[in-house]
């Protein structure tokens, strides 16, 4: 994998994180972690999904459901 991606789930945006929607990181599992422990810490759900050169890590309030 070469870079991480957050995007937040059906455009809610979460100020507390810091991330912007969109944003893409190098990969490293430091990284990884980080964004994670992050979304964790505020209380917030995470989904992750990869592909062969990225993760993309979806951030939700709502436990992903339909809006």
């Amino acid at each position: 994998m070469k870079q991480i991606q957050v995007e937040y789930w059906m455009g809610s945006m979460f100020e507390s994180i810091g991330i912007q929607p969109h944003t893409k990181f190098d990969y490293s599992l430091e990284k990884r972690n980080e964004i994670i422990s992050k979304v964790l810490d505020n209380n917030l759900q995470v989904m992750a999904f990869q592909s062969d050169d990225k993760l993309i890590i979806f951030i939700d309030n709502g436990k992903f459901r339909q809006r």
